[in-house]
């Protein structure tokens, strides 16, 4: 059998089958992606602060290697649907600014928090931790020349392993901490929010990722 991803129709699919290979994709990402983080996690903590230019290229080969995971996933959905490439990219270029659509594209650029979401919180973590994280973090940003949204992430990665290491936690159970309390009305925690998209620009890194 030939593989139906690089040829076969060049029509671009319906949207409706657009939106069911890119929310299956997603499924299936989250669950392979959560190996693929720890690894990372653990390879990145073997080069923080001992050489800049290999932790640098280790954040940001993971942000590479994120993107071709997603990739590989969509391409093996559309070879067994027998859907070619052209008929998907044809189908994204013509829905690209459906509201459903751009945000299931958008949704690939956040796996590292959608793994969050099911991750477990222990019981003696509490909303105090998560502001003392925040915290941190908004002080150590200070010392990081961010200036685009490269920097940003590398800014935000690095900060989290300089903070979760003195505070003992993992970055994914400090996300976890983060989606429990994101619905707080506590207004410290808002405060500390709005600090740290500021300190860190977190726009620039938003921008980035809707654009894409």
């Amino acid at each position: 059998m030939g593989n139906a991803a690089t040829g076969g129709s060049t029509q671009p699919i319906p949207k409706s089958q657009l939106v069911r290979i890119l929310k299956r994709a997603r499924k299936l990402a989250i669950r392979q992606f959560l190996n693929v983080k720890k690894q990372n996690i653990e390879e990145r903590y073997q080069y923080f602060k001992q050489d800049a230019v290999k932790y640098r290229d280790c954040v940001f080969a993971a942000m590479q290697g994120q993107q071709k995971l997603v990739q590989d996933i969509v391409l093996e959905i559309c070879n067994e649907q027998n859907v070619s490439v052209a008929s998907l990219t044809g189908a994204l270029q013509s829905h690209m600014m459906d509201p459903e659509v751009h945000e299931l594209v958008v949704g690939f650029q956040t796996l590292s928090g959608d793994l969050c979401e099911n991750y477990p919180v222990p019981e003696n973590l509490t909303i105090d931790h998560l502001k003392e994280g925040l915290q941190l973090q908004i002080r150590e940003l200070a010392g990081y020349p961010i200036r685009d949204a490269a920097s940003s992430a590398l800014a935000q990665i690095a900060v989290c392993d300089e903070v979760f290491r003195v505070m003992g936690i993992d970055e994914l159970t400090f996300g976890a901490l983060a989606i429990k309390h994101e619905r707080s009305a506590d207004p410290d925690l808002a405060r500390l929010k709005e600090e740290w998209n500021k300190a860190s620009k977190f726009d620039l890194s938003l921008a980035q990722a809707r654009n894409h």
